[in-house]
């Protein structure tokens, strides 16, 4: 496909991915189909940008959202929930706010039970934060991240004030987004994150299917964090798989 740019010159943009549409390998010398599926099988994320030159893998690189199983209720036995905040600022622009809430069952699956979503101006973000966690009751455990600095300790603060009586979590922001996410992208990619029915589950899965590379990431990471705070945060993930941290 032609590309203006430049002075007024034009472009030819060529992309050629390592197996073609045919199936076969672009340059079998080099490596041939049943060293690609190999090299896709190991590592589909990298595989996806470096070597087919699509950043998101159509399965999902990072997140394999299809294995996620989309279920009409809880189980009769959960031992805790979750809701988790990622806070937007602008109203009708910009990062959006998002609540994910998720629960822990007693078979071991963690279930996403909840996700509401808006880009909300500050006095938006506490009228939601505060009607959601009403209706979420008072055994849901809230979640709110704590930015760097003063102004980040004194936002916290206004949410944990605004919030009385809840049992609210304000933990300071650590880690970059794909190690906060990596302990919820492997336990969704083997199947044992199940999801309940509703309007929103498609655009949290296409969400999890582009990150990182997706315009937006706030559910991810409002997912991200109320699964580690269920399952005991991402540094004890990494310490389970025997990596320093």
């Amino acid at each position: 496909v032609p590309v203006a740019g430049g002075n007024g010159e034009v472009w030819e943009h060529l992309c050629l991915s390592a197996i073609q549409e045919d199936g076969s390998a672009l340059w079998p010398a080099k490596h041939n189909i049943q060293k690609l599926k190999q090299m896709e099988q190991a590592a589909p994320y990298v595989f996806a940008g470096q070597y087919r030159q699509m950043p998101s893998p159509p399965a999902g690189g990072f997140f394999k959202p299809d294995n996620i199983e989309i279920v009409d209720a809880l189980p009769a036995d959960v031992v805790k929930q979750v809701r988790a905040w990622d806070f937007g600022a602008t109203e009708n622009e910009g990062d959006f706010t998002a609540g994910v809430r998720e629960a822990l069952g007693a078979d071991g699956f963690t279930y996403i039970v909840d996700v509401t979503r808006g880009q909300l101006g500050p006095d938006n973000v506490n009228k939601r934060l505060k009607q959601v966690t009403e209706l979420d009751g008072m055994g849901v455990t809230v979640r709110i991240p704590q930015d760097p600095g003063q102004a980040g300790k004194s936002q916290a603060s206004a949410f944990v004030k605004l919030l009385a009586g809840y049992d609210v979590k304000a933990k300071p922001v650590s880690g970059d987004k794909l190690t906060r996410a990596q302990p919820f992208a492997a336990q969704v990619n083997v199947g044992n994150v199940r999801m309940l029915r509703g309007d929103w589950n498609k655009d949290f899965i296409e969400e999890l299917r582009n990150f990182p590379n997706g315009t937006h990431d706030d559910q991810v990471d409002a997912g991200s964090d109320a699964f580690n705070e269920l399952n005991g945060g991402f540094e004890a993930f990494f310490a389970d798989m025997g990596f320093a941290r």
